[in-house]
This record gives C-alpha cells, structure tokens and sequence, in this order.
C-alpha cells in the first residue's frame, strides 16, 4: 500500500478519529509533513462501544443532553455545514485538500490482527496517534521501527482520559495545556517528549478551551518532526499524580452549568470557521 510514496526518516501511520476536531488541531502540522504519511487509520468506532449509535446513547443517558449535543456538534452538524460552504471538515478531506492520495484505512478495531498487520506492512518508523478512541495493543504499539507517538488535550499526568477540555473547565483548573509523549501498554502514561501550557483565566466555553488546546498540537508535532524534541530526553511520568476521567454525569453538568460555564458560545463558532478558513488557503 506505500505506492510510490519515497522513503523518510519519519515514515508515519497516522492513527486518528480524522473528526474535525483533529483536522484544526493536526492541520498546520500536516500542511508541511503530510508526504511523510505512508496511510491514515481512521477509529470509526466510539470508545469501548459495539456501535455508534448504542455509544451515542449510553452517552446521553450517563451525560445527559447538553454533553450529548456538543459531541454531536463538533463531530456531525458543524461539518455538515463547513461541507456546504465547500470546506474539508476531516482530516482526510483536508490531505486529499492539499493533494495527497495516501491510502485510507478504516478500522473498528485499531487492534484487529489484520490492521496491526497492514500498519506493519507499511513499514513505519513512527505511529502517530490523535484523538484515536481506542487504546493500542502492544502489538500494535510494537509496529514503528522508531516509537509510537500520541499528543493528548492534557498536561499528563493529569488528566488522562476522555475529555480533558471539558473536565478543566468543570474542575476550574488556572492552566491547561497538551501534552505529546511515547505511547506504552497504559493509557496516557508513557513519557513526556514535550508540553505546552496555557492560563485558563478568561476562558469559560469548553470550546474555548478546546481552541487554545488545538492551537497547542501542531506546534509540538512540527518540533519533534524538524528534530527539535526527541523520545531520547523523554520524561517519565510520575503516575503517583496521575488522574483519570471518563465522561460526566448528567449531575456534574447541572452543576457545571449553573457554575455559569457553558460548552460554546456563537463567538466560539465564528473562531472555528476562521481557524479553518486559515488553514484551507
């Protein structure tokens, strides 16, 4: 499946739920390297679910409706309208965007013995995870000739798990951030290659959080692959400060409403558009 694509130092799979939250957060990092992608494996299926929509379910009956409609929001209904406006609003629409034809896998299981054997057979010297919505096997994690690499909405090792940017917000936390490290067995927990934090004063939608979060990523991508970072002054973490969180009950987002939060405002979406119109020319 590698075509004609030449051999890199980096030869990367690129293992993501391709939602257009990833698209804004892995653009500008894909706009200079995507010829280093020999595929792009895309999680099609909700975290520990047999199906999408019994995970949409469980998530409205655990969360409650206003959790439920933003999920809804950024991953269905705002890319249905960019589509409309002519726009990419995943990140294959946005690599086909910039002209390449790197070949699309689908997978509703990442781990499957015949996808880790595909990703093998591409013969990578880094698997790239973002946002992917199942944890790797270490068969899978053992495929890349050099390290399996993942950039999480988190300053790991706090806050490892499903939505970080919700939880910083909920847990009014003064600083936020991303944090990109070496993927091990555990999730969340392998070693720090690098972080970016930001202050949290002013923010008060959770996609205000998720823009300063998707800003963070591409930067830290574009310094390991320049060769700026590297795994070999990685540092582990101390997972006696770890914490760990799944996605709110329907009480936790009563009571983050009524502390005044909210998960977006019209502004907020405006600010989405323009990070994406950015992108695009």
């Amino acid at each position: 499946m590698s075509g004609n694509m030449p051999e890199s130092p980096l030869r990367t799979v690129l293992v993501t739920n391709g939602n257009l939250l990833s698209l804004l957060s892995l653009g500008d990092f894909l706009r200079k390297h995507h010829d280093k992608i020999a595929a792009v494996v895309i999680t099609t299926r909700l975290p520990s679910q047999r199906s999408n929509v019994g995970g949409i379910f469980a998530m409205w009956r655990k969360s409650g409706t206003a959790y439920t409609r933003f999920k809804l929001l950024t991953n269905v209904f705002l890319p249905r309208r960019l589509r409309r406006q002519g726009l990419p609003a995943t990140v294959v629409e946005f690599i086909r965007h910039l002209g390449s034809d790197v070949p699309v896998i689908k997978a509703p299981d990442v781990n499957a013995p015949e996808i880790v054997a595909q990703v093998k057979s591409l013969a990578p010297q880094v698997l790239l995870s973002f946002s992917a919505t199942t944890r790797f096997s270490d068969q899978l994690i053992d495929t890349p000739a050099r390290l399996a690499l993942n950039a999480h909405y988190a300053l790991l090792p706090g806050y490892a798990g499903l939505s970080p940017y919700y939880w910083y917000l909920h847990n009014r936390e003064r600083q936020s951030g991303v944090t990109l490290h070496q993927i091990v067995s555990r999730l969340d927990a392998g070693p720090i290659i690098e972080q970016r934090v930001f202050e949290m004063k002013g923010l008060h939608t959770v996609m205000q959080v998720l823009l300063q979060q998707m800003a963070c990523v591409s930067p830290l991508l574009l310094r390991f692959y320049d060769g700026q970072t590297s795994e070999a002054n990685a540092t582990p973490q101390d997972l006696s400060l770890r914490s760990y969180f799944r996605h709110p009950t329907r009480k936790q987002v009563s009571e983050f409403r009524a502390n005044g939060f909210r998960f977006n405002a019209h502004e907020d979406i405006a600010a989405l558009h323009d990070r994406l119109r950015t992108l695009v020319t």
